[in-house]
This record gives structure tokens, sequence and C-alpha cells, in this order.
């Protein structure tokens, strides 16, 4: 076979594949997907169906409350009148028990009676008997037949003198806002009062009826107050539906937007079509676009080989071999001469991977090898601190008491000092080997501080330097590690006082950060350091010692590089200002 066939056919595949697997499910899934996106958007349009009705409603309820007081000032009529009819108010009337008119209102238009019919009353009884019983709560009958037949809704307002305010409420406006929603073929909405009576409905017949549809499984959900989308049989389309259906709270009202599934379907055959074609074309297009780039990539193969050689020839004593019988005689060249370069390439490779081996191997002996000293030297001073403890505890007795107490405690003073430089070494390692955990929490500022002050404080007055600490309003917690948090403090502190003289001061602030956070500032009046240090004294074991004072100074020059790591491992950062024989300002921000 040659290269440009197999090319051919490893391209028309990839092509093929991906194309035939998308038309495959775009086909099988069409329907689901349109049954999913109808879901979304019919519930979407109920909800906005929903919150007109709402914003209705309210309307209705205000200004029938207005009328109410209003109904015996005359004055008011010129303007409460257009309000009832733009509500589709037909009149409101205050009448007493017996439905005899006391006082009326006109809207779109007024009563021919002065007694309401009797039907009405009695179907009404409900709510008159809720409004006698709640006097000025706003009652709202479902649809029944008004006084000329057609569907209406009646309002309630009780009052204390036992007579009551009656709406008389057209279904104009909610048959208008059914009647502005439709899509596709047979899209619409339809609305039903509490009672599963049809208010407003494409089916002029059912509307003007007033028929109860309630054995509808979407009208029992609506009437059950439930919000959501289901597939019912429409008895008046008789067809299967999807509805997307809401209930205005107010009222009661049931809103759903059904649409047949037929219709659906019917989109998604359209799809799977569309997606057949598109996929078809797309293979047609994908197969002569492979037989094209497997030609292009093909023919400079050829020189691509006579290069390789070149190359492997003259200057890396290529060895190259091609038995693969499946590989096509351009390939076989290209192997042969790219083998040569690949083998010099790979001893290489090797030499570096072993040189890195060797590094990484020495980097991890040295960190064991710190380890291990750390180890071996902390067993001892443990001793040497418990030995020492025992000896300034020591009971009054034959002994020099005091000098035995002062032995031990320069003991247990060197001690500490020494596991305090094994712990600096313990931390560096374990941060060079990426092993240091940090166990942030919030830390009271305050407690630091005096733990601070608590280890330093002794030291200071040794070295008759007045060590001060001031936390500023505001400042309360600090998320961070508190072992380490401490260990930062104190290690600044201590410098410090190492490089001030006495007399001297050193004064420990903390303060709000900027923008947030806490910013602790150690400050001291010391000798300083040249700008040509500050750098430098940053990096580990490094100290200043150009003053006959450094020489003296303890310490393997730690303290400064471990705190900025640990600082910059809780996301902060540490910087120095330093002025020669005026002395040192470090600075640590911490974030919030």
């Amino acid at each position: 076979m040659t290269f440009r066939a197999i090319l051919f056919i490893g391209l028309t595949l990839i092509s093929i594949l991906p194309v035939a697997v998308l038309t495959v499910w775009t086909g099988y899934t069409a329907f689901d997907q349109r049954m999913a996106t109808a879901s979304e958007s019919h519930l979407v349009l109920a909800r906005n169906l929903t919150g007109a009705l709402s914003r209705y409603v309210r309307d209705v309820e205000s200004v029938f409350r207005t009328v109410s007081q209003n109904m015996r000032d005359k004055a008011s009529d010129e303007m409460l009148r257009p309000l009832l009819r733009d509500l589709h108010f037909d009149h409101v009337d205050i009448i007493d028990g017996g439905g005899r008119i006391l006082a009326q209102r006109c809207g779109m238009r007024c009563a021919d009676k002065d007694r309401f019919a009797s039907a009405i009353i009695d179907r009404l009884a409900p709510q008159i008997s809720a409004a006698r019983e709640m006097p000025g709560m706003v009652y709202m009958s479902g649809v029944i037949p008004g006084e000329s037949g057609a569907p209406t809704i009646f309002l309630l307002l009780g009052h204390p003198d036992a007579t009551f305010t009656l709406g008389v409420l057209a279904t104009d406006y909610i048959r208008a806002i059914q009647r502005s929603v439709t899509f596709g073929e047979k899209g619409h909405a339809a609305i039903v009062d509490q009672h599963g009576r049809v208010l407003a409905h494409p089916n002029a017949t059912w509307t003007m009826s007033m028929k109860n549809i309630s054995k509808v499984s979407a009208v029992r959900k609506m009437m059950a107050g439930k919000t959501g989308v289901v597939e019912f049989y429409s008895p008046a389309l008789k067809a299967d539906m999807i509805a997307g259906h809401t209930v205005e709270p107010r009222t009661g009202w049931g809103i759903m937007i059904p649409q047949p599934v037929s219709e659906l379907a019917a989109e998604a055959s359209h799809a799977r079509d569309a997606a057949i074609l598109i996929g078809g074309s797309g293979v047609v297009v994908a197969v002569l676009i492979a037989w094209w780039l497997a030609g292009l990539l093909a023919r400079p193969l050829q020189a691509l080989v006579a290069t390789a050689d070149d190359v492997a020839a003259g200057n890396l004593d290529a060895r190259a071999r091609a038995e693969n019988i499946w590989l096509t005689r351009e390939l076989k060249d290209l192997m042969a001469a790219f083998n040569g370069m690949i083998e010099s390439l790979a001893r290489k490779n090797r030499e570096a991977t072993a040189l890195a081996a060797a590094a990484e191997e020495a980097n991890s002996a040295k960190s064991d090898f710190l380890s291990n000293v750390s180890h071996e030297l902390r067993t001892p001073l443990n001793a040497v601190m418990g030995f020492s403890q025992l000896i300034d505890q020591l009971p009054e007795g034959p002994v020099d008491r005091d000098r035995v107490k002062a032995w031990g405690h320069q003991i247990l003073t060197s001690g500490r000092h020494l596991l305090r430089l094994v712990d600096d070494i313990l931390s560096l390692s374990e941060i060079d080997t990426g092993r240091l955990k940090l166990n942030k929490t919030a830390v009271a500022v305050g407690d630091v501080l005096a733990a601070c002050e608590q280890h330093c404080g002794e030291r200071a007055r040794a070295a008759e330097i007045n060590l001060t600490f001031t936390v500023a309003a505001g400042v309360d917690t600090v998320t961070a590690d508190s072992e380490r948090l401490d260990q930062v403090l104190r290690s600044l502190i201590e410098n410090a006082i190492k490089y001030t003289d006495p007399g001297g001061q050193v004064q420990v602030f903390a303060r709000p950060g900027s923008p947030r956070g806490v910013k602790f500032v150690i400050e001291d009046n010391g000798h300083g350091i040249a700008a040509e240090d500050q750098e430098r004294i940053l990096a580990p074991f490094e100290q200043v010692r150009r003053n006959h004072f450094d020489a003296t100074n303890e310490g393997f020059g730690l303290g400064l590089s471990l705190a900025r790591h640990l600082v910059e491992m809780h996301g902060g950062t540490l910087t120095l200002e330093s002025t020669v024989g005026t002395g040192t300002t470090v600075s640590v921000h911490l974030p919030a």
C-alpha cells in the first residue's frame, strides 16, 4: 500500500466517524430535545402570564377597595369610572343581606335592576358568609353566570353594618390575555378558575359555558396549587399535550400553556432529516478533503527523506532499519533517515537523565543529611534540657544551690538556643523538600504578640533593650498557622534585639494591612544593614559580619531566610528597609 492510500483511509475514518455518530445522536435525541425545550419555554411563558394576571388582580382589588370607600362621594365619580372601565368592571354596588342595591358606581355598564337575582346571591353564599365573618377582607368568586348569563367574577367586601360592597367583573381582560398567546399550529394558553371552570380557552364555547374541566390531569394539578410541566390528553383537541402550568396565588386561578406532542414530533422529524442531509454532505466533503490532504502530505516526504539522509550520514552516524512490511516505501526511508538522529538524541537524553538523577540524588542526600543531623542533635538536647530543669529545681541542701541553678539555667538556655537552631534547619529542610504543611486557623493577634513578649522579653531585658508591643485598633485576628507565625515573629524580634546596642529600642506593631489583612512591623534603632547586603542576608546561612560586634553574634543565618519562606507560604510578603547607623524595619504583610 502506498502512504497516500493509508493516510487517505485513516483521515476518512477519522472524519466520517464523528460525523456519523453526531448524525445518529442528533436523530435519536431530537424528540427529547424538543420536549425539553418545550417544557422549559412553556413553563416560562406560563409564569409570565401568571405575573400579568397577578398584577391585574392586584389592580382590580385596589380599585375595588378605593371605590368601596368612596361610594357615597359623588365628586370622585369622574376619576373612578375610567378606572372601572379600564379594569372591565360592569359596576360596583353596596347591597344589603338580601341583595338589594343601596348605592352604585357604574363602570362599563350600570345595573338595570335595583336588586341582584336570588340565583346569583345563592351562588355567592360562601363568599357572603366569609365576608360577613371577616369585614374588610376582599373575597373573589370563581367564574359564574352574571346577570346577562355571561361569564362573570364577583368581588365582595363586608362592612361592619352588615352591608356588602359587590363588584361585578367581566372576564374580557382575561380572555384577551389568553388570546395573545399562540404558537405553532395549535399551541395556546388556557386559564381556569380555582374550581376548574374555564375562564379563557381557544374553544369559545367552553369559555362562554364556563365548562368544568377539573377532570383533566393538568387542571387537577393546578387546583392543587402545583407548578410544573405535565403531559395529558386534551378532550378539546383530542390529542396528547405537553403543558407548563402555574397558579395565580391570590385567586387560585390556573394558567397552562399546552401544545400538541405531535407538533414536537414533527419538528423532531424535520431535525432528523436535516441532520441526515447535513451529515451525508459532511461525509462527502470529508472524503474529498482526506484524498486531497493525503496527496498533499505524501509528495514532500521524499525531499524530507533526502535531507534527513544527509544530516544522518554527515554528522550523527545513523543506523537505520525499516523492516516492517506494512510501512510504505516513503515511511521506511523516512524512518531510516531519522533513526540516526533519534539514536543520538536518545543517547544525549540518557546522559541528561543520568545527570538529573545524580543531581536529584545529591539534593535528596543533602536533605536527608540535614534531617538526620537535626534528629541526632534533638535527642541529646532534649536530655540536656531535662537534666537542666532537674538541676534548676534542686531542693535546698549541702550543694551550692545558686551555682548549680545558674549552671542549670545556662545549660537550659543553651539547649533551647541549639534546639531553636535545629528547628530552623528542620523547617528549612521541610520547605526545600515540600513536606512542610501549614495548619491555618483564625489566630488572635494579641495572643501571638503576648507569646512573643513572654519568650523575647527576658532576652531584651538582659541586653538592656526596651521592647514594646502595640496592637492598632481594629486588628483582631489573622488567618495563619499559629506555630509558624510565632516562629516568624520571634525570629525577627530576636534579630532586632541581637543587632541593637544596650539602651536601644525595639518596637513591634500590628496594624491593618493594605488593602486588607494584618501588617506586623518590627522596628529597631540598631546598627542597620548596608544596601548591598540587604538582599544577600535573605538567603540561607548568610549573615552580615562587617563590624567587631557581628563576630560575636550566634546563629547560622537562617532566621530571615526562613521567615521570608514561611511568610510567602502564607501568601504574604516580607520587606526589609534599613539604614546603617539608624536602624532596621522589617514588615510582614499577611492577607485576609
